[in-house]
């Protein structure tokens, strides 16, 4: 009895490589579709994180680079900071930061020498960038309270900066005693800056951190920086930037991308090391809105912003702090 001939159809079966490459292909087909469709959209431009040693700092009349919070003011320094064609004389103290400029002295005299003294940590808002130092929220919020205000604000910097300057500025106080009360100002893109080595705005280098194992935070160094393709990615790809943003979105509920759980760190933090008060500075911006007027994801409506903030702010890995703060 002879043997069945195959058939048609297994003479035909592909073998396993062309499966598996035409698999490939169309995987790869689909991500630049998806690709092509972030880019049309205009929703997620690249956002690349900046490593250690990628850049160098810049030459600065007016800031000098700080090995622990990556930049200070020049101590002494004098000079205009425009803004909307108004010239605001900026004075800096001894340590580096802001100080009133109506004392002609290396650190500000307290309103009353009897009053306590409130350190304001923060970025340009608590700094006080375009307005008067008298004018600055820290310096209102002490003449009302009769007490004595400490400006650590920085323009620029972010969450990881403010609890460092926290840790080792604000809290190792002037001949060591402590401020009676540390205020804490942020705003939701101080988060974003967290994960960045290097500040181009302000021209330098900062520290970053990274979780271990175990959740604590490590310093990144040169040698943490990504390969090649994921930094291509990370500079050129609008589909990246989109799972980016969509592990910060999950991360607010869950434990997922580093994003959230680096910022939570420093929150946790800051509160373990007697931090009491932070304030979130839920900023909208007219022009912003006209631009942007179009875009789904913003709003022209003052409390939108507001909430849109907080939630930016406070994420279930940090829940008992915002708890607590909310």
């Amino acid at each position: 009895m002879s043997a069945r001939a195959p058939s048609t159809a297994a003479r035909r079966r592909a073998p396993l490589w062309q499966k598996l490459l035409l698999s490939l292909a169309a995987i790869v087909l689909d991500l630049l579709l998806l690709e092509a469709a972030c880019r049309v959209s205009g929703a997620f431009p690249p956002d690349p994180i900046t490593w250690p040693g990628q850049h160098e700092n810049r030459e600065s009349r007016v800031f000098v680079a700080d090995r622990e919070l990556g930049w200070r003011l020049r101590p002494g320094a004098d000079f205009p900071w425009p803004t909307e064609g108004v010239d605001y004389r900026i004075l800096a103290g001894a340590e580096g930061f802001r100080i009133d400029d109506a004392i002609p002295t290396k650190a500000a005299a307290p309103a009353d020498p009897s009053g306590p003294r409130i350190d304001f940590v923060g970025d340009s808002f608590t700094f006080g960038t375009g307005v008067r130092w008298s004018e600055t929220f820290a310096e209102q919020a002490c003449a009302r309270l009769r007490a004595w205000p400490v400006n650590h604000g920085m323009a620029g910097f972010g969450l990881d900066q403010m609890v460092l300057t926290l840790e080792r500025v604000s809290l190792r106080g002037e001949d060591g005693a402590p401020p009676a009360l540390v205020v804490l100002t942020l705003i939701a893109d101080d988060l974003q800056r967290t994960l960045h080595a290097y500040r181009a705005n302000a021209g330098f280098a900062k520290p970053s951190f990274h979780l271990n194992d175990e959740g604590a935070l490590l310093e990144r160094t040169p040698a943490d920086r990504p390969g090649a393709l994921l930094r291509f990615l990370d500079a050129h790809s609008h589909f990246h930037a989109a799972t980016r943003g969509l592990l910060r979105r999950l991360g607010r509920r869950w434990p997922v991308g580093e994003w959230w759980q680096v910022n939570a760190a420093w929150l946790r933090r800051a509160f373990e090391g007697g931090l009491r008060l932070m304030v979130m500075h839920a900023v909208n911006n007219q022009l912003l809105c006209e631009i942007n007027g179009h875009d789904p994801q913003f709003s022209c409506e003052d409390m939108a912003t507001v909430d849109a903030s907080r939630t930016s702010a406070c994420c279930p890995t940090s829940s008992r702090i915002c708890e607590r703060w909310g």
